[in-house]
């Protein structure tokens, strides 16, 4: 059996470079909730320049709807609750996308506490078929309609007008 040894040894610049060219989104704030750092991808979704965002609350990136909820699951990341949760993500414009947000708190060399954030736009994520299920199959059908169940559990979540009622055909 083959001895699989290697190591990885990162240049600073090396994982600035890998992190730029990152498909997902990432945030790093403060205690606060103000932005410190923010990848280019977020740059290209948001339409703004750095000095635009540094310093700023991470709101600025949320629809108002959401900034109560936002300050809450702040609050259980730097609790240690880790899991992604579901949101939103909007533009300088004012449109919005979903996204899938990974919060991670960490230390930095001082103490000091920071969330890092990994986001993904959902419109860009393909939801996968169970291996082998044709198109058409009751696997592909099942897979369907528990995606619009979520996208209705979203948009019910965003905005309470938006929902779907239990009686809807889709249902």
């Amino acid at each position: 059996m083959p001895d699989w040894k290697w190591t990885l040894t990162p240049t600073r610049a090396g994982l600035v470079r890998t992190i730029e060219q990152m498909v997902c989104g990432i945030i790093v704030e403060d205690e606060k909730g103000n932005i410190l750092y923010v990848n280019q991808r977020i740059l290209e979704w948001s339409g703004c320049q750095v000095r635009e965002l540094e310093g700023k609350a991470v709101e600025t990136l949320v629809p108002p709807e959401l900034h109560e909820v936002l300050g809450s699951e702040r609050q259980r990341t730097h609790d240690g609750d880790q899991r992604t949760r579901l949101s939103a993500f909007q533009r300088r414009d004012g449109r919005t996308f979903p996204v899938a947000v990974s919060p991670q708190r960490a230390e930095t060399e001082n103490g000091e506490c920071v969330v890092i954030s990994l986001l993904f736009d959902l419109g860009e994520v393909q939801t996968a078929r169970p291996m082998g299920a044709p198109p058409g199959s009751l696997a592909a059908e099942l897979a369907g309609v528990a995606m619009k169940l979520q996208s209705m559990t979203f948009a019910a979540q965003i905005s309470p007008t938006s929902g779907s009622q239990v009686d809807h055909p889709i249902l």
